[in-house]
């Protein structure tokens, strides 16, 4: 039985919410993410706040704990403040197959559609289950970006999905 998550927007002095949920998630899926545990783990408060306030990121909790997270951040350049970033998505293992990631990508994209036309992203070409994820929520993949990623010695291919949002 799946316990009922609770889903919040994390403020600038969310950090040790955002550090729990984030410090996991690069533990946990390394190859995943662009960022690595070793520099995350040296990251001040004010730093951790800083990209709180640029990036809005959703979380789910069971109880005080968070279990999933997600964020997208604006572009800034008037020639492209119509396009946004989908990033740092993550559910814990234990919760995962029960809808969070489904839930978490809606209230992003809704989020989203308020201030900008497109939402786009990139996701590791071998993640399948997360590629498949991507497009039954209407992203489609756009281009490969080859070495995308280097880690433990292993370059990783990362595919560009984007979804339109005023279609």
């Amino acid at each position: 039985m799946t316990p009922e998550i609770e889903y919040k927007w994390l403020e600038g002095d969310d950090t040790a919410c955002w550090r729990a949920i984030r410090g996991t998630a690069l533990r946990s899926d390394p190859t995943a993410f662009v960022d690595e545990i070793s520099s995350f783990e040296r990251r001040t408060d004010s730093e951790l706040g800083h990209w709180l306030k640029s990036h809005r990121t959703f979380v789910g909790m069971v109880g005080p704990d968070p279990v999933a997270c997600i964020s997208w951040y604006q572009e800034t350049s008037p020639a492209e403040v119509h396009r946004g970033h989908l990033t740092s998505l993550f559910v814990q293992p234990e919760y995962r197959r029960a809808g969070l990631a489904d839930s978490l990508i809606k209230r992003i994209k809704a989020d989203a559609a308020i201030k900008i036309l497109q939402l786009e992203l990139e996701v590791v070409s071998t993640a399948k289950i997360a590629v498949a994820l991507y497009a039954r929520h209407g992203f489609q993949t756009i281009g490969r970006i080859p070495r995308a990623t280097f880690h433990d010695g292993t370059y990783f291919e990362h595919l560009a999905m984007m979804c339109p949002l005023d279609a």
